[in-house]
């Protein structure tokens, strides 16, 4: 059901004049935004998911571009923290818990989440 649910929102993404780049189990979007003076900000977030219990290989570093962490099995404590020390957006649906830390791709994936009844508590 998550890969559907994550597909449906790549494919809402991408539909919502958002680059969409798959590398490896990573996804990534790109926002336009006009700024000032007719200038184009563009913005990049990265997003991976792991369908199942997630192993230390699974958990990204801040260097691989990743903002938003998706888990639908359980994130161990040690590796939260070591998100929250890269500040990158964590959400884990086993327990319906996600961090205290967001960003914007993170707050559009828990209001696409919440569509299916899927409803998390900061921890």
């Amino acid at each position: 059901i998550l890969r559907n649910i994550v597909q449906e929102m790549t494919t809402y993404f991408s539909q919502s004049d958002m680059g969409v780049e798959q590398r490896g189990t990573d996804s990534f979007f790109t926002h336009s935004d006009r700024g000032k003076w007719f200038s184009v900000r563009k913005k990049t977030y990265g997003l991976r998911v792991i369908y199942g219990e997630p192993s230390g290989a699974d958990i990204p570093s801040s260097r691989d571009g990743v903002h938003v962490f998706l888990s639908l099995g359980t994130i161990p404590a040690e590796e939260r923290e070591r998100l929250k020390r890269n500040r990158i957006m964590w959400v884990e649906i086993a327990r319906k818990e996600r961090s205290s830390y967001s960003n914007d791709l993170g707050d559009e994936v828990l209001l696409f989440l919440k569509r299916y009844g899927v409803r998390t508590v900061r921890a």
